[in-house]
C-alpha cells in the first residue's frame, strides 16, 4: 500500500518528471556502489589507519584489496558462504604488522548469546602495531 500511495503522489507532484529523478538516484546509489565507496574513502579517509566497514559485498572487499594498496583487508574465515555481505576491517599497512594479525571472530561470536549475530556480522582481529602496542580490532553490524 505505501508504494502505491507513493507513485500516485509523485504522479500528483511531478508527473513528467519523477522517473528521471528516481532513474537519477538509482545510478547514482547503486550502480557501481563499490567504486563509490573506495572513492570516498580515497578522499576522505586517506588518512585513517583503521576503517572499520560493515555489509561489504564481495566485489567491494575485491576492489578493496586491489584498489587501496595501502590497507590491509581483514575478514572473517569463517563466513556463510550464502550472506551477501559481511563486515571488515582496513588496517593500514604502515601503521600494522601484517604478519600478526590473527582472526578471533569465532571466538568473539562464542562469547555471544547465539541471537546477538550472525555469520558475516562481525569481524574481530588481534594485530601488532608497529610499535609493538597489541591491538584488537572489531567491526560489528547487527540488526
Amino acid at each position: 500500500v505505501f508504494d502505491a500511495v507513493l507513485v500516485h503522489l509523485l504522479h500528483a507532484v511531478a508527473p513528467q518528471d519523477w522517473q528521471a529523478v528516481k532513474r537519477s538516484l538509482h545510478k547514482s546509489l547503486y550502480e557501481d556502489k563499490a567504486a563509490a565507496c573506495l572513492g570516498i574513502l580515497k578522499r576522505s579517509y586517506a588518512h585513517a589507519d583503521v576503517v572499520f566497514v560493515q555489509e561489504a559485498s564481495d566485489n567491494f572487499i575485491q576492489r578493496a584489496e586491489a584498489g587501496l594498496g595501502q590497507y590491509m583487508a581483514l575478514r572473517p574465515q569463517h563466513v556463510d558462504s550464502r550472506r551477501p555481505q559481511v563486515s571488515l576491517v582496513l588496517a593500514r599497512r604502515g601503521r600494522f604488522v601484517e604478519g600478526t594479525a590473527r582472526d578471533v571472530t569465532e571466538e568473539a561470536l562464542a562469547l555471544l548469546a547465539s541471537q546477538c549475530a550472525e555469520s558475516g556480522d562481525l569481524c574481530a582481529f588481534t594485530i601488532a602495531r608497529r610499535d609493538g602496542c597489541p591491538m584488537l580490532l572489531a567491526s560489528f553490524h547487527g540488526d
